[in-house]
């Protein structure tokens, strides 16, 4: 009931005391005192674009405050020491951590929401990208006419999700309570992927892994939108999944030689235009509504 009224980002909490103190997520602040709802006013000096950028920047808040809510449900629901056990393990420590039971309740099961909270963001995305780009890469899409369509959507749709911010890729409640015993992801998880990535582990080292984290959030929706489109098209599939090896085994190395290649692909003046996008949005400032 004390986070009723506040400005999007903002959220109250009580301390051990029993206090309430509010927590702004846009500057990651804390502050005893009460913020204030303020509705900026549409001068009329400002016209017809000021109106408009004012919509705009009202539903990019919505769109934060959806993200803000579902990662941090993310969180609180699937948190804890096993989560921080399985930070900085390679993916097949990661597998062999996450379909351990937890020790604090050894009869509850794992879940597919706990599954990709504890991947991390590189990892539960990379995984993602690799399975929704590999059909393409493989030329699967020639089949049939639309196959293209279909197989492709999925990587622009994980793109807009990273650009947006959202700390692990998107999945309903019902899917992200369901116990993996109960799909095909607990068996393929324990005797396919780990095994293979134990493999690939031994030839796929992590190099320059700041590069990884060096690359912002919406530069990669950027350099995955790119390689999604058009979509089907099979050379720029297998980039996509090159990309994705890059954030699972944290080589950014192999990331840093997809970005030439975007780069070379689409040519110096169409990457000219991003970087003048990209920097419009800052001017407007709305990098609070967006992660960069």
């Amino acid at each position: 009931p004390e986070s009723e009224g506040l400005p999007e980002g903002w959220e109250a909490r009580k301390d051990g005391q029993g206090r309430v103190y509010y927590v702004n997520h846009n500057d990651r602040t804390t502050t005893w005192q009460r913020p204030e709802t303020v509705k900026p006013a549409l001068s009329v000096a400002g016209g017809p674009n000021a109106a408009a950028q004012h919509v705009v920047q009202e539903k990019m808040s919505r769109m934060r405050g959806v993200v803000e809510r579902y990662n941090a449900h993310l969180e609180a629901a699937y948190g804890g020491a096993k989560a921080d056990a399985a930070k900085g393990l390679p993916l097949s420590g990661k597998v062999k951590c996450i379909l351990q039971p937890d020790p604090s309740n050894p009869t509850s099961p794992v879940t597919l929401g706990a599954l990709v909270h504890q991947l991390g963001h590189h990892t539960s995305f990379g995984l993602c990208l690799l399975l929704s780009a590999a059909p393409n890469a493989l030329g699967i899409s020639r089949i049939l006419p639309g196959l293209a369509f279909l197989l492709g959507a999925p990587q622009l749709l994980l793109a807009f999700q990273i650009g947006v911010g959202l700390d692990r890729p998107y999945l309903p409640q019902a899917l992200l309570s369901t116990p993996l015993s109960q799909t095909p992801l607990g068996p393929i998880m324990g005797s396919l992927v780990g095994p293979l990535s134990a493999s690939a582990e031994q030839f796929l080292k992590p190099r320059l892994g700041f590069l990884v984290a060096f690359v912002g959030r919406l530069p990669l929706a950027l350099l995955l939108g790119m390689l999604g489109h058009p979509l089907g098209a099979q050379f720029k599939a297998l980039t996509a999944c090159l990309v994705a090896v890059g954030m699972v085994m944290k080589d950014g190395l192999i990331l840093l030689g997809c970005v030439f290649f975007v780069l070379y692909s689409f040519g110096a003046v169409k990457f000219a235009a991003l970087l003048l996008a990209v920097a419009a949005l800052k001017s407007m400032k709305w990098e609070k509504y967006l992660r960069f």
